[in-house]
């Protein structure tokens, strides 16, 4: 039985082997398989229990695909179960949602019951929010996955006052949001949504009657990009604007009161200042991958002189993946032309 275990007084007892929590999240464990399709597995959930043992304990538990038909039907985010017959189980070796080292699993014997009427000792959400120096201090490890908050500083690439649509009517969306967020502590860091967790932020957006600015995002990931710390959502992961819950209200608080005097900025590069208003090469990276339907798109990789490019008419059959170079314009309103010299090709007869 799990209330044998020294970790017993974690959860709370109504019987010899039953738990009674409330349901924050659950979501579909899936293994990745290189090359191919994921494999699902069951159904992982994110639970609490009543804050008269130890304010609320934080667990796991998991749901095998061959009892996902059974339960996944009665679950519901926010509603209260009690459930008898569980067994617990060493949490996975990768990333942890709780602190609670032990899952609590339902076998062929368990019964999930919900409870209709609601308990106010169990608390209704708890996050894990942490600083930019533990993501820092935590990155590519694939441990604990914790939670994030910050305010809102571009949106796919659009400042918030341009109040970017970000639903289409043609389903035509990518799989990914990007966002550039300001921590309290730290500086403007990239935080990539993926999948669900995009579609949710992409409705919520779009729902505020005001242009939101603070963000929430739980269980994220953090690995390093190009040498760049960013956070990566997961399947786990749920997002939360402005009034939404706690954290979001006191983050948007303390902006409104001028944020301390904290407020981070990242310096724009000093190549960049320079380039304002004058016409520079560009050396890019391309490849098939810029030009697909939902990446259109370049990557600068460098500011050259014109004394190191190649000539003005490169091979057509540039391969894959190469880096060419290209002039542009930098202006102060971001946009210009740039002047290109035609030169018509001079036909030389042989003589016989």
């Amino acid at each position: 039985s799990f209330f044998s275990s020294p970790l017993s007084t974690c959860f709370t007892r109504t019987g010899d082997s039953t738990l009674q929590f409330r349901l924050l999240h659950f979501w579909e464990a899936r293994k990745n398989v290189k090359g191919g399709p994921d494999i699902l597995l069951g159904i992982e959930m994110l639970m609490i229990d009543s804050e008269v043992y130890l304010h609320g304990t934080v667990a796991q538990g998991f749901i095998g695909l061959n009892r996902r038909n059974q339960y996944e039907k009665e679950l519901k985010c926010g509603m209260i179960y009690t459930l008898t017959n569980y067994y617990a189980s060493n949490t996975k070796v990768m990333y942890h949602v709780a602190d609670q080292r032990l899952v609590i699993c339902i076998s062929h014997a368990s019964e999930l019951r919900k409870v209709e009427e609601d308990i106010e000792a169990i608390l209704t959400e708890r996050f894990r929010i942490h600083s930019f120096a533990d993501f820092e201090a935590n990155c590519d490890l694939r441990g604990d996955l914790h939670d994030v908050v910050g305010h809102l500083k571009l949106v796919d690439g659009h400042p918030l006052h341009q109040r970017p649509v970000l639903c289409t009517k043609d389903d035509s969306a990518s799989r990914k949001v990007m966002v550039h967020l300001q921590l309290k502590d730290g500086p403007v860091i990239n935080v990539y949504l993926w999948d669900e967790a995009a579609e949710n932020f992409r409705v919520k957006f779009d729902a505020c009657a005001d242009t939101p600015t603070v963000l929430l995002v739980t269980t994220v990931n953090p690995k390093r990009l190009g040498g760049k710390l960013c956070l990566s959502s997961m399947s786990s992961s749920r997002v939360f604007l402005d009034e939404e819950v706690d954290p979001t209200k006191e983050y948007l608080t303390w902006l409104k009161n001028g944020g301390d005097g904290a407020e981070l900025e990242v310096p724009l590069p000093q190549c960049f200042i320079d380039a304002i208003g004058h016409t520079k090469k560009f050396r890019i990276k391309v490849s098939p991958y810029n030009f697909t339907s939902t990446r259109l798109s370049l990557t600068a990789t460098k500011i050259v002189s014109s004394a190191v490019l190649p000539s003005k008419n490169p091979p057509l059959n540039t391969p894959a993946g190469t880096e060419v170079e290209i002039s542009d314009v930098a202006t102060s309103s971001g946009g210009g032309t740039s002047a290109t010299d035609e030169k018509n090709a001079k036909r030389t007869k042989r003589s016989g």
